[in-house]
């Protein structure tokens, strides 16, 4: 009569390195942005086009991009990796017409004429 909690352990799979899950201080390599795919079923992830397919035509996923990939993510679950082209951050966190609440904004710089 134990609770699912003492019976059943995450552990890896093998010994081997790569089954190790995931470290939370390497989620922090990276960025997380906001995008909605297309109707094409086409994202944009700073200035890099790809397809995820059709079968998430006008849905919102995550992406996790860093210095080398880009990883596009729907509901907790990967759909897509892409080598990424360029490095450095990503400036647009959330595509247009996004209205997420509690996603911070980026820093504004006034004009020179205002």
């Amino acid at each position: 009569m134990t609770v699912p909690a003492e019976r059943f352990r995450l552990v890896p799979a093998t010994k081997d390195p790569s089954s190790v899950p995931v470290k939370s201080e390497d989620d922090d390599k990276g960025q997380w942005v906001l995008r909605r795919v297309g109707s094409n079923g086409v994202v944009s992830v700073d200035n890099q086009m790809f397809s995820v397919g059709n079968a998430f035509k006008g849905e919102l996923v995550d992406a996790f991009v860093d210095d080398t990939t880009i990883q596009v993510w729907h509901q907790n679950h990967l759909i897509k990796t892409v080598a990424r082209l360029r490095k450095g951050p990503v400036r647009k966190i959330r595509a247009d017409g996004l209205h997420v609440k509690h996603q911070a904004e980026p820093p504004r710089q006034r004009s020179a004429g205002a």
